[in-house]
């Protein structure tokens, strides 16, 4: 029996399901199923999310050892099986992303910490700063200052709300494991599934017509899928978590979100931003 498991609770759609491996990385090995489901294998480095199954460095080192050969693993309740290994996994805690709604906040002071957070940012080649100015650039998203990818996306983000196109033309935009549109769409659910504003663009309608997992990486589907089941990464998660109590708080755990990924967490917080004001 191995401790220190952490699994997110929908994990459990791929119990009983034989998984193919289509990714490996230093921390994560991500897996998808007959059945078009998917979720990853990572070690203690990454933080709990929805589809994650977080193991021991040692464990996770050894299936990843293993995988390199054979790519293939059937995940259990309570076991894996992989190379014709067992690891038993019935001690583990469940993550649950679940965003609680909020109330009795002061959203005026709520938009200027986040507007403060990123303004404070550097840089990261996604949509950085220009969310603060997004009013203006949907008015001009050719805008010289703009980078192409920033201009791509108020582009289609400005059809979008005109309703002259779908969501699909937003989602998959930008680069890396998780496209920084994909990561802002995550973000605006954020703030609607905390009660915060309501769905005024029903994105959350839109991306339900969607075959996710055509349209962009794995794992950024995966974490659209999530969102749409009310379910988010840790760092998002904390973000709301004691915002009731400790508003102050909120700028510390908005600043550590900015640290997710290369430049995930300023484009999930770019979509916080733009719902809290659109």
């Amino acid at each position: 029996m191995v401790s220190e498991i952490v699994e997110g609770d929908l994990v459990c759609e791929n119990y009983g399901l034989n998984a193919e491996v289509i990714s490996i990385f230093d921390h994560v090995i991500n897996f998808q199923t007959d059945q078009n489901k998917g979720f990853a294998i990572t070690d203690s480095s990454l933080i709990p999310a929805p589809y994650h199954l977080i193991l021991p460095d040692d464990k996770y080192k050894e299936i990843r050892k293993s995988v390199l050969n054979f790519h293939n693993l059937r995940l259990d309740e309570f076991k894996i099986i992989y190379n014709n290994k067992t690891l038993n996994i019935d001690d583990k805690k469940i993550f649950i992303g679940k965003i609680p709604k909020i109330v009795q906040i002061n959203k005026s002071n709520l938009i200027r910490m986040t507007e403060k957070v990123i303004r404070g940012t550097k840089n990261l080649g996604s949509l950085d700063k220009s969310i603060l100015h997004f009013k203006d650039y949907l008015k001009n998203p050719q805008a010289k200052e703009l980078s192409p990818l920033q201009k791509q996306f108020y582009i289609k983000l400005k059809i979008f709300i005109n309703k002259n196109g779908n969501l699909k033309d937003l989602i998959g935009l930008g680069i890396g494991l998780t496209p920084s549109s994909d990561d802002f769409i995550v973000g605006y659910l954020s703030v609607v599934e905390a009660g915060l504003n309501e769905d005024v663009l029903q994105i959350k309608k839109s991306l339900k017509k969607e075959d996710l997992f055509k349209m962009t990486t794995r794992v950024s589907a995966l974490n659209l899928k999530a969102a749409l089941k009310k379910r988010f990464n840790k760092s998002l998660f904390i973000l709301y978590q004691n915002i009731n109590y400790n508003p102050v708080q909120y700028m510390k755990d908005a600043q550590n979100l900015i640290n997710l990924g290369s430049s995930s967490g300023l484009d999930i917080l770019s979509g916080v931003y733009f719902c809290l004001t659109v």
